[in-house]
């Protein structure tokens, strides 16, 4: 049986961005998990953020309460593979 997912990770250059952009989060009712960021992925700060839809939404959020993040990358799940695409 194949067992496919998709979801995103977010970045963030510092662990103040990553936390005031769980605070807006929160506010704005998205589903979201404070993860490390793998191994794989090059990133500034140790923490990132997963989400498993809404992508479009949570930019929106960045944007208008100017959160910066370094990157977004789009994890594909197929059994126990995964390909990590930079967005």
């Amino acid at each position: 049986m194949v067992n496919k997912k998709t979801y995103y990770i977010i970045t963030f250059e510092s662990t103040y961005h990553s936390i005031k952009a769980e605070n807006f989060l929160k506010k704005a009712d998205i589903n979201y998990r404070m993860i490390s960021i793998p191994s794989v992925i090059t990133a500034d700060c140790g923490s990132g953020i997963r989400i498993d839809d809404e992508l479009e939404r949570v930019k929106d959020i960045f944007a208008e309460n100017n959160i910066e993040n370094s990157a977004v990358y789009q994890v594909k799940k197929e059994n126990d593979s995964k390909e990590y695409t930079k967005l």
